[in-house]
């Protein structure tokens, strides 16, 4: 059996020796070991132990009693566990640079933690100017290494979202689009034929439930909007809309949405968008732009860091509401599209749990497949 250990010690020396001392009585090894420096003198050390199979637990936790830990949380783990710290987060660096908006589902993974939410044992919540918000939650508190390592990764995370030509002009145009403009009447019926091309999926991440057609009426009424605006973007001949964004002011804040076809998402047509949106607002008298999103959609979170503002985001009934602060619309700039061939390639990465399990026997017993429980590593972080 492998068990993952979060143990409390003394830091002083010979602590950890007692520990290792206490294992090879009991038939127990460890296979890996992190260490974590805590405060008024102690230490937080993670461990990946292996044990005969009829161990449990509890068990475990005794072993760790009886060598003098002050706490300690046990779990059982797979191989998975024994993947070397820093090769973990330079992957984790890998797939922010790839995707910036994954961030705090990467840290999730990283650190066995969840989306804070009210009630949360323990929080790490980073919201500065440094990277993108984030606020994780779990039962056992953060340690000041956790905490730097996730710092690190959200500036990892600032550089790409900032992104090369980032002193662009809000609102240029782009290949294969037009201009950015205010939205009206001339564009209800391009409006309803986006629309039609737009898929399930995209149309219920705008509207939040089913809404195959648009009818005329519903297109104006967002074109047009009785107490707010919106800004349409043109294809290349200006007769089609490839993407559009409204506001509308209501008593006590002042929602924005956006819908960009699907051809063309992920070019930052959504940031470009949201600019306008918040630099009109603004002009407006608005302090700030509230987007509801689909707790699963990251999609908004990273429109929103590329265009270049920060989120407060509150998760109401499974719906996730994003306050946009609107008092630095002025030094929002727009990010470059990262194209394909910009993205680091990704090159053949060390193997460090294979050699594990082909030359530790206790774990050719315990996990034979080798070949299978790698891909799987390498599918995840």
């Amino acid at each position: 059996m492998l068990w993952q250990v979060r143990a409390l010690l003394s830091d002083r020396p010979g602590a950890m020796a007692a520990l290792a001392s206490r294992c090879g009585e009991r038939g127990a090894n460890i296979l890996a070991l992190d260490v974590h420096p805590a405060a008024d003198g102690e230490v937080v050390d993670e461990l990946v132990i292996h044990t005969p199979e009829s161990w449990t637990a509890p068990d475990v936790e005794q072993l760790c009693t009886d060598a003098g830990v002050f706490a300690s949380a046990v779990t059982e783990c797979s191989a998975h566990a024994l993947e070397d710290q820093p090769v973990r987060y330079l992957r984790a660096a890998q797939c922010v640079v790839r995707e910036p908006e994954r961030l705090e589902d990467l840290l999730c993974r990283m650190l066995d933690a969840e989306p804070a939410v009210a009630g949360s044992a323990a929080v790490l919540v980073l919201d500065d100017e440094a990277g993108p918000p984030v606020a994780l939650g779990r039962e056992h508190a953060f340690t000041a290494t956790e905490t730097a390592r996730a710092a690190e990764l959200r500036l990892v995370a600032a550089a790409v979202l900032a992104g090369p030509g980032a002193d662009q002009v809000a609102g240029a145009p782009a290949h294969g689009v037009g201009q950015l403009r205010r939205g009206t009447v001339v564009d209800i019926r391009p409006l309803v034929e986006m629309h039609d091309r737009c898929s399930a999926d995209t149309l219920s991440r705008r509207y939040h439930s089913p809404m195959r057609r648009l009818s005329p009426r519903m297109a104006r009424a967002m074109l047009l909007p009785a107490h707010g605006f919106s800004f349409v973007l043109p294809d290349e001949d200006g007769d089609g809309v490839v993407a559009m964004g409204m506001v509308a002011f209501q008593d006590d804040e002042v929602e924005a949405a956006l819908l960009v076809e699907d051809r063309w998402q992920r070019r930052g047509h959504g940031a470009d968008l949201l600019r306008a949106l918040a630099a009109e607002a603004k002009a407006m008298g608005a302090e700030e732009l509230t987007l509801i999103a689909r707790r699963d959609d990251t999609a908004v979170l990273a429109t929103v860091h590329r265009a270049g503002f920060r989120a407060h985001v509150r998760c109401v009934d499974g719906v996730n509401r994003l306050r946009v602060p609107l008092g630095r619309v002025s030094s929002a700039r727009k990010q470059a599209d990262r194209k394909p061939a910009d993205r680091p390639v990704r090159r053949r990465m060390t193997e460090p749990l294979v050699a594990l399990l082909h030359q530790r026997k206790e774990l050719r017993e315990v996990y034979a497949p080798a070949d299978i429980i790698d891909q799987a590593v390498r599918d995840g972080v």
